[in-house]
């Protein structure tokens, strides 16, 4: 078989799967909405690629942040709310 052929039965096969994947959901839905609406998008991704859709990059964003300025603390402050959060923690009391 040639290779144009044998990938275009595969092409055929997954559209197929995906056919009968999208019926299933159909008659047997996800519990909640938000689940079956990421499942249904995938589907419409892959059936765009399979059509030969290129789908478009999401550009990803970074937030960046300046950290506020912090005084310096008193050591032994600071030593003494460790402890005290320890004890709580593991239910120990004076």
């Amino acid at each position: 078989m040639e290779p144009a052929k044998r990938q275009a039965r595969r092409l055929a096969d997954i559209h197929k799967l995906i056919k009968q994947f999208s019926t299933a959901l159909e008659v047997d839905p996800f519990d909640s909405k938000r689940d079956q609406a990421k499942v249904n998008g995938l589907i419409n991704d892959i059936r765009k690629v399979l059509g030969g859709e290129v789908l478009p990059k999401q550009q990803v964003e970074y937030k960046y942040y300046e950290p506020e300025e912090v005084e310096p603390k008193d050591p032994a402050v600071a030593m003494e709310w460790i402890d005290k959060i320890r004890k709580e923690k593991h239910g120990k009391t004076e």
